[in-house]
């Protein structure tokens, strides 16, 4: 039996502890070196480099026939991505005063009767009338029978299209007065807080939003459901509107219209704050033009849906906005 005095025993306990530290570290080192390889693998598989530069946003999605030019889309549908939730706080907090009456804009003017008309859970009339008009339009006399659905995405805690939809109204065109009580559909990405809002608030009267991002609208509604859908100055705020508008365009029959009500340049005029990150425009063409406002790569929407959806001509009396619609021709590509 070899004995050991109590400062050799000390010292080798030290030592079996310093060896199974030095093997932990160095395992630990391996793992991570293992998972950094693996992870340089995935970035580079070029498999997974089409998801991450999909210019249209949706996993999985065959996008060639979608875009011309995908080395310039890109970086953009990456900087949206990355960027977007910085915006939440910005949009709720906003939301929040706009239901207490707190901002000074809703004290007054057009923006105390949105505000009032809204809390009832009625149309806004400049919308109703618009929508009214392009059904007039498009359908005749037959827009009792084809319009029946109507989806508002990116609604925000209320619809601008009221619980119920109807074009009668004093002046509206008289082939459309017959479209009344209609089915009204209404989701949103931040539907979650406005429940929250609208609840302290007390607010109980108004048809809520329902939980659904613009670019996956078609796993919240399905193919072909509904016979109108409608993004009111909100598509800019998205985190992919090419993907948004597209999807939007998936949950519409073929037949049916999709539109978007929208401030122009609405990006520039904020300085990018929120989730103002794209400006929407038209070209010499009239064409509908998205531009991310950080690096200015531009969209040819008109272009990129000519296959499936024509456009509507359209006009909107207000200054520094415009009314883009599009009826559905033939189904999205997958």
């Amino acid at each position: 039996m070899v004995r050991i005095s109590k400062g050799n025993e000390n010292r080798l306990w030290w030592q079996i502890g310093r060896d199974f530290c030095v093997g932990l570290f160095i395992g630990i080192f391996l793992t991570n070196q293992h998972n950094m390889t693996q992870a340089i693998n995935d970035v580079v598989d070029p498999v997974a480099a089409v998801e991450v530069v999909d210019p249209v946003g949706v996993a999985n999605a065959v996008v060639a026939p979608l875009v011309a030019t995908p080395v310039v889309v890109a970086p953009i549908v990456a900087e949206a991505v990355e960027n977007w939730e910085d915006g939440i706080d910005f949009e709720v907090d906003h939301h929040s005063k706009w239901v207490r009456g707190e901002l000074e804009v809703t004290k007054g003017g057009w923006f105390k009767y949105e505000r009032e008309t809204k809390l009832q859970g009625l149309p806004i009339d400049i919308h109703q009338k618009h929508y009214c008009e392009l059904f007039s339009k498009v359908y005749g006399s037959d827009a009792t029978n084809q319009v029946n659905v109507l989806l508002d995405h990116g609604a925000g805690p209320f619809t601008n299209l009221g619980k119920r939809f109807s074009c009668d109204y004093e002046g509206a065109p008289p082939d459309v007065k017959g479209l009344t009580d209609r089915q009204v559909v209404a989701v949103d990405p931040l539907a979650p807080m406005y429940h929250g809002i609208l609840t302290q608030g007390k607010v109980f009267n108004t048809l809520r939003t329902a939980y659904c991002p613009s670019e996956e609208l078609t796993k919240c509604i399905g193919h072909n459901t509904v016979d109108f859908a409608v993004i009111i100055n909100a598509l800019d705020h998205s985190k992919a509107p090419l993907a948004a508008f597209v999807e939007s365009l998936k949950t519409v029959r073929v037949g049916g219209i999709s539109c978007v009500y929208t401030l122009l340049n609405e990006a520039s005029s904020m300085g990018g704050a929120g989730f103002h990150q794209w400006d929407f425009k038209s070209n010499e063409s009239s064409e509908w033009i998205i531009e991310n406002f950080k690096s200015k790569a531009q969209h040819n929407v008109d272009n990129t849906i000519r296959p499936y959806a024509s456009r509507i001509p359209m006009h909107v009396d207000t200054e520094g906005q415009d009314l883009f619609c599009y009826k559905k021709i033939d189904q999205v590509p997958p």
